[in-house]
């Protein structure tokens, strides 16, 4: 099973999810985020576009629709105006071929999140069977999903750039992997900015939650108000001496992790 969550930052989004794959009682650890690069669409070495794309749901599936979508990106045919509008006519004909046939079985069933990234835009969307939903600047797919939502919606709606967006969005997959037994392992993160999609180091999102461990539930909504803040929007400190004494920790964890990203990856 899997959590996947995409967030809208200055100059471009972040997405994150849980890298646990399982079949029957097997749990492997897997990559969930598909960030193949397009050459077709690349001069003299610069990037002109970018598709990161994360699934859950049946894994087979996930793999070619991606491979599929990612092609169909990278053709010149496609632009910024008719994306979303390829995305749903191939779910629609891939349902009709791979899935309708089999009847209703709900294991063969997929969701995906998709950041496709044009010179001129970049929309997020995520798909449920044949239907795409855009327009939301956090989106959420896969078994964790109404955890994440829960949590979206508790921290509220600033505009955080890419580092702290990261620092967030590591930070609502670790407490779904808390909560949901499926979900589970290490924490991908890609950051998606200039029309390029990179991944952040392991190292970095594994030192995140042993620092996630030490804090309850009710970080959520000060982890977003102390990146704010970090951004120089200066909240008012009020509320429960026990919230407040949350707030204090989240915000020296953000100083502190923010500094480790290499900046390379943004």
């Amino acid at each position: 099973m899997t959590i996947a969550v995409g967030l809208l930052s200055i100059g471009g989004y972040v997405l994150a999810a849980d890298t646990q794959e399982t079949a029957g009682p097997f749990k492997t650890d897997q990559r969930k985020i598909a960030t193949w690069p397009l050459p077709e669409t690349c001069a003299a070495g610069k990037a002109h576009r970018a598709c990161p794309i994360a699934g859950a749901g049946y894994a087979g599936y996930i793999d070619r629709a991606s491979q599929d979508l990612i092609r169909l990106f990278g053709s010149k045919r496609t632009t910024s105006k008719n994306w979303s509008a390829q995305v749903e006519d191939y779910l629609s004909s891939f349902y009709k071929r791979h899935v309708i046939p089999f009847g209703a079985r709900d294991d063969l069933d997929f969701s995906l999140l998709i950041v496709g990234q044009f010179e001129d835009s970049a929309p997020m969307m995520s798909t449920n069977r044949t239907v795409i939903i855009q327009g939301s600047p956090a989106l959420a797919i896969g078994y964790g999903e109404l955890t994440a939502k829960t949590l979206l919606h508790q921290v509220g709606s600033v505009l955080l750039d890419a580092k702290s967006a990261a620092l967030l969005a590591a930070y609502i997959v670790y407490r779904v992997k808390q909560s949901v037994e499926t979900c589970g392992h290490k924490t991908q993160v890609v950051v998606v900015q200039a029309c390029q999609a990179k991944d952040l180091d392991y190292t970095a999102t594994m030192k995140w939650d042993a620092v996630f461990a030490q804090y309850d539930a009710d970080s959520a909504r000060y982890l977003w108000d102390t990146l704010s803040a970090h951004r120089g929007e200066r909240q008012g400190e009020s509320g429960p001496d026990h919230l407040l004494a949350v707030k204090t920790a989240v915000r020296r964890l953000a100083s502190e992790t923010l500094g480790s990203i290499d900046d390379k990856a943004f």
